[in-house]
């Protein structure tokens, strides 16, 4: 019973977080099968740079900074989310490494959907995998000028392996790598007073 209670609640607090509204029941209970409740004290980092990505987080309440490193630099706050943000994309794309880091500003509670089990549902349920790429790509295009997502999705040329959603979300998603992107990038360097040639190299997905 207390298992059921649980299950429940997880599935109300993912029925009501923003990245989730409007979505199907039936499609709802499969996320729900991959999901738990985390908590995550102040200061401690959620996931470091080069860490498996092994986890989509949909963040319930207070803060996450996510940060990026320059070589001779200290770690640059490139943006914070708040409750009702989701937190990480790198767990879409191989090789599935984290791109950036996140720490807590605050006690956060969140909800962590694994992402190898997400995954695997998605490729298996077309309808869950158009839900969750397009939803992810969206939120990807408004942080585009805060967050330096250029590494993350790269153009077909050079071998960008995307799950087979649809072609109309993937053209979508390669979209998002344009010179607005890039520009803020930039500009997030200049106001950290990084020169281009310290910056670091573009990351490999």
């Amino acid at each position: 019973m207390k298992g059921g209670t649980v299950a429940e609640s997880t599935k109300d607090v993912i029925a009501g977080h923003p990245f989730f509204a409007g979505v199907d029941q039936a499609l709802l209970s499969q996320i729900v099968d991959v999901a738990s409740n985390v908590k995550f004290d102040a200061g401690t980092y959620i996931f470091k740079e080069g860490d498996q990505a092994n986890a989509f987080y949909l963040i319930c309440d207070n803060r996450v900074a996510l940060e990026i490193v320059a070589p001779g630099h200290k770690p640059i706050i490139v943006d914070t989310l708040e409750a009702g943000d989701t937190l990480g994309w790198s767990w879409l794309l191989s090789p599935f490494h984290w791109k950036f880091s996140a720490h807590a500003k605050t006690g956060v509670r969140a909800i962590a959907l694994d992402a190898k089990s997400l995954r695997a549902r998605c490729d298996e349920n077309r309808n869950l995998g158009y839900e969750v790429l397009n939803r992810l790509t969206l939120i990807i295009e408004r942080r585009g000028h805060t967050v330096p997502v250029a590494g993350y999705l790269r153009r077909p040329s050079i071998g960008l392996r995307m799950p087979n959603y649809g072609e109309d979300v993937q053209r979508h998603a390669f979209a998002l790598e344009s010179p607005r992107i890039e520009a803020g990038r930039s500009k997030t360097m200049r106001a950290a007073h990084i020169h281009p040639a310290t910056a670091p190299a573009k990351r490999r997905v």
